[in-house]
């Protein structure tokens, strides 16, 4: 009987802590459609918000009358979100000031397409684990920074998992050269122009009609190549 009583109770919390789980979630979202939609892609999965003190309690309190105020909530989620990005530029302009003195960089640093990070949550093999300018960057923190909310005001290397390329970089650099560009140019304007390169240290590849070819390449797929330079990108 007793373990009976105890299978259900479990059951019931179980049940309480997914529903307030899914009242919290629904409030993450309304507070991401407050903002602009091109920052959606930037934010972490719901889940993220459930450490917070006061939403922890709330979730896995085992007082059926426990509520928690929407608007403070709302708040709270808001401000995570300030706090979030605001901890991701840090983070990458610290990585660029291992390598660059202040003076070099322009205030915005971030956006240029010569600004190239590594994630290195995902294998080199991977074109998307070679990123230009925050744009890029930004989509990817959600694999590289603390699931701990508290460490975003944090000023701690180890919470930080991304990577700085200079080889990148230096490809970035000389691309534009080539396509006579200044080095002030933002990684998503450079990307718009759609521009293609050739690899003369690529194979030869035979091509569908028998005749032997090299692939053209974008910006990014030749700072990927050089980056990693065993890596064959081409599926």
């Amino acid at each position: 009987m007793r373990e009976a009583q105890y299978t259900r109770r479990v059951r019931e919390q179980e049940e309480l802590i997914s529903q307030r789980k899914q009242e919290v979630a629904a409030i993450y979202k309304d507070c991401q459609r407050s903002l602009d939609p091109a920052l959606w892609q930037y934010f972490p999965e719901p889940d993220y918000s459930y450490g917070m003190d006061t939403i922890s309690h709330y979730i896995y309190s085992h007082e059926q009358s426990a509520v928690l105020d929407p608007h403070d909530t709302t708040q709270m989620i808001l401000l995570f979100f300030d706090q979030w990005l605001a901890c991701g530029k840090r983070g990458l302009l610290e990585l660029m000031l291992k390598h660059h003195t202040p003076s070099v960089l322009q205030d915005n640093a971030l956006d240029l397409a010569t600004s190239v990070f590594i994630c290195i949550s995902h294998s080199p093999i991977e074109a998307y684990a070679v990123l230009l300018g925050w744009e890029d960057a930004a989509v990817h923190l959600e694999c590289n920074m603390s699931r701990n909310h508290e460490d975003l005001t944090k000023n701690s290397p180890e919470l930080f998992l991304f990577e700085y390329s200079m080889t990148g970089h230096t490809t970035a650099l000389f691309l534009l050269g080539l396509l006579g560009l200044e080095c002030s140019m933002s990684a998503p304007d450079v990307e718009a122009l759609e521009a293609r390169f050739m690899c003369a240290s690529c194979p030869l590849e035979d091509s569908q009609g028998g005749m032997k070819g090299r692939f053209a390449l974008t910006f990014k797929e030749c700072v990927c190549l050089q980056t990693f330079p065993c890596i064959l990108i081409f599926g």
